[in-house]
């Protein structure tokens, strides 16, 4: 008992030393008033390699930008040049494809100044391009909260009661190619909102 006792206090010792050291480095950190901040809500970010994209409901981010923005390397503004979303579009949550793109999820009628057919659900190419080949997803608008892709599926989570025109309420997969409902793989509804989704060979955490 002795022994535990002593075992017990160094461990209470250690973790005291590591909490007071990193709160002494959380202290030290100060705000880089050079970065460009936005006008409205960011609710999502990504990041691929040295990039970071983030999306929300914003108009300005330092420069006009309307919902979504790109930050390259050691960059405090975002890049000019990057598509932007358009009238009402917002971003929700954001989902990297394993090629140095993403999927977008929220609300979009456009994309880069041009029209789209209404969707929930975008992805973006390599380069910023939107993929033609990833179809219309409708009936989800605005409660698509989490994205995750395995495989040759991209898990979806949210507030939705139907998506693609089918009853399937807050988590679905679909084909992460093509957009389409994944028929094959159909979970017993959860009983709350879907706010975060991981994913493993084997199983699917909410």
């Amino acid at each position: 008992n002795q022994l535990s006792n002593i075992k017990t206090r160094i461990l209470l010792l250690l973790l005291c030393v590591l909490f007071s050291h990193a709160y002494m480095q959380l202290c030290a950190q100060t705000l880089d008033k050079r970065f460009a901040s936005t006008n409205g809500e960011v609710y999502t970010s990504l990041q691929n390699g040295d990039t970071i994209y983030i999306g929300g409901n914003f108009t300005q981010v330092g420069t006009g930008r309307k919902g979504l923005a790109k930050f390259n390397t050691g960059s405090d503004k975002p890049e000019i040049n990057f598509p932007e979303l358009s009238g009402n579009d917002n971003a929700i949550t954001m989902e990297p494809d394993g090629d140095g793109g993403f999927y977008l999820a929220g609300s979009f009628d456009s994309y880069d100044g041009s029209p789209i057919t209404p969707t929930s659900i975008i992805h973006i190419l390599n380069g910023g391009t939107i993929d033609p080949s990833f179809g219309t997803v409708t009936d989800a608008d605005n409660s698509l909260f989490a994205l995750k892709k395995k495989g040759s599926r991209l898990y979806v989570g949210g507030g939705f009661n139907y998506i693609q025109g089918v009853y399937r309420p807050r988590l679905v997969a679909l084909n992460a190619s093509t957009g389409a409902l994944d028929n094959s793989w159909i979970p017993d509804v959860p009983g709350n909102q879907v706010l975060q989704i991981d994913a493993n060979d084997s199983s699917v955490f909410i």
